[in-house]
């Protein structure tokens, strides 16, 4: 059995390993925020160089999809609308030039930049009696988020 140094000493480690390796890939890749129309959202790592074909690809094995014959799509959305992110032989660098207009961090510094991109997979998982799914109106009483991406309610 390990005791309770040699544990602190493993942890301490790999949030070092942790710590020098997301300082390694900011010079070389993007974290995306990728979020289903029901809320759920998490986070991939793109490299700069990558396509966004690629990128896609990424996507589909991280939402465990077969990529050849998934159906998933990419949406930026700004005031209600939504740009699709085309599979194309475009640059992720590219594209955050592109629409770097559109495209902000998520979160405040001092955290690392991410930026938001919306998932459509082909479903809508909307569930209005989910508490992700829950907002409250200027009222302060309790409505459900509309769709962003399949425009419903």
């Amino acid at each position: 059995m390990l005791s309770t140094d040699m544990i602190n000493n493993q942890f301490i480690v790999y949030n070092e390993k942790m710590d020098k390796y997301f300082n390694n890939t900011k010079n070389n890749s993007y974290i995306f925020e990728l979020e289903k129309c029901c809320g759920y959202s998490e986070f991939i790592l793109c490299f700069v160089e990558s396509t966004l074909e690629e990128f896609y690809t990424n996507v589909s094995y991280q939402f465990q999809t077969c990529p050849s014959s998934s159906n998933i799509r990419l949406y930026i959305v700004i005031n209600n609308e939504k740009i699709l992110v085309e599979k194309t032989n475009m640059k992720i660098k590219e594209f955050i030039k592109e629409f770097r207009q559109i495209l902000k961090p998520v979160y405040p510094l001092p955290c690392k930049v991410v930026y938001k991109l919306f998932i459509d997979d082909g479903h809508c998982h909307e569930d209005h009696a989910s508490l992700n799914n829950q907002m409250l109106n200027e009222n302060g009483m309790e409505i459900c988020r509309t769709c962003i991406i399949h425009n419903t309610i």
